[in-house]
């Protein structure tokens, strides 16, 4: 369903005078591409300010607003959410804030974005990419040894049915019922293929995924950060899809 960006102003009205603007709620209400209209988007950045949001909700709030936002705004916000650490790595990572100011997350946040820090591949993440390579080769021997024969798969299913029935159909209810479904062996070929190269991109993507997040991980670590400081980042960073935004 559609609303306009006066009704979603509208709903959350409601839902504040009503207490029922939980977490949950805000989350999904930022992630909504019609409150970053003209006609609603000062409405959203004043109620930033004046009402107290979750971390998740303002970062994803700082992501859809990208260089949209000017560093006087930017001080007020930070300001009013400095105790959440992702907040301050995402206003140096999106907006360029505060970037030069050394030992901080803002300039943290921003080399991560210019700059991703990369690492080695560890032992653990070489074997997965093993495995995966290992049943891709597998899933091709088998369909090269099945392509090379030219004789459909044939499945045969035959039993009996029987019952009273009246009626023109009377005469297919009973007695042995066969049928015989093929498949060509191009189609079955065919079909693996597309089965094994989305096993291959979905497999490497989530191994990606996993070692741009341990990435950032060590990267933060090295800082000196607290280790409870950069567990949160990294969790509340991978809530927002930061580590794949160009999906």
């Amino acid at each position: 369903m559609f609303f306009t960006p006066q009704q979603f102003i509208d709903i959350i009205e409601y839902l504040i005078k009503n207490n029922q603007f939980s977490p949950k709620c805000q989350v999904n209400l930022v992630k909504n591409v019609s409150l970053y209209e003209i006609e609603s988007i000062n409405y959203i950045k004043d109620l930033m300010l004046n009402f107290n949001f979750t971390s998740q909700a303002i970062c994803i709030f700082l992501s859809k607003m990208q260089t949209r936002l000017d560093f006087n705004y930017l001080d007020k916000l930070t300001e009013k959410y400095r105790e959440f650490p992702t907040v301050l790595f995402l206003a140096g990572s999106l907006h360029l804030y505060k970037i030069n100011e050394p030992n901080s997350l803002y300039k943290y946040g921003h080399e991560c974005e210019n700059n991703p820090p990369h690492f080695n591949y560890s032992r653990n993440e070489m074997f997965l990419f093993g495995i995966v390579i290992s049943l891709v080769a597998v899933l091709i021997y088998i369909m090269y040894k099945y392509s090379s024969t030219s004789a459909p798969m044939i499945v045969n299913l035959s039993g009996d049915v029987s019952g009273n029935v009246s009626g023109p159909l009377s005469g297919l209810a009973s007695g042995p019922l066969s049928v015989n479904m093929s498949i060509s062996h191009n189609t079955f070929v065919i079909l693996l293929s597309i089965l094994v190269i989305y096993m291959l991109f979905t497999t490497l993507k989530s191994l990606y995924d996993m070692h741009s997040v341990q990435s950032i991980q060590k990267y933060l670590m090295d800082k000196d950060l607290d280790e409870d400081v950069v567990e949160y980042i990294v969790e509340e960073l991978d809530s927002i899809n930061y580590f794949h935004r160009s999906e």
